[in-house]
């Protein structure tokens, strides 16, 4: 699934996923943050630049990439799972939305 950005249109990203057969799923143009998994991601982000301010740059050995995962699951563990629960919950309503949108921007 890909929210039909520019940078997952170009004719090579197609080709890759035409080959490969995989197929996707119409997703509104102007609808990019309906995805819910936005919403962990920006909790991620946060917990790593706080809790691990040394993987904001170029990670540089298999020391610093052992690193780098062991931090962003902690952070992943993090995320609570209310939050998770509240944005499966919310998927109809998201929908509904988009649907009485027709596909245009919604407040989500």
């Amino acid at each position: 699934m890909h929210d039909n950005a520019g940078i997952h249109t170009p004719r090579v990203v197609r080709s890759f996923l035409a080959e490969h057969h995989i197929t996707t799923i119409d997703w509104p143009l102007y609808s990019a943050d309906l995805d819910s998994i936005e919403h962990p991601w920006w909790h991620l982000k946060k917990c790593m630049h706080y809790f691990y301010p040394q993987y904001n740059n170029c990670i540089h050995s298999q020391e610093d990439w052992d690193g780098f995962c062991k931090a962003l699951l902690e952070c992943w563990c993090r995320i609570p799972g209310s939050l998770i629960k509240q944005l499966i919950m919310s998927i109809p309503r998201r929908l509904a939305t988009c649907r009485a949108a027709r596909g245009w921007q919604t407040k989500y």
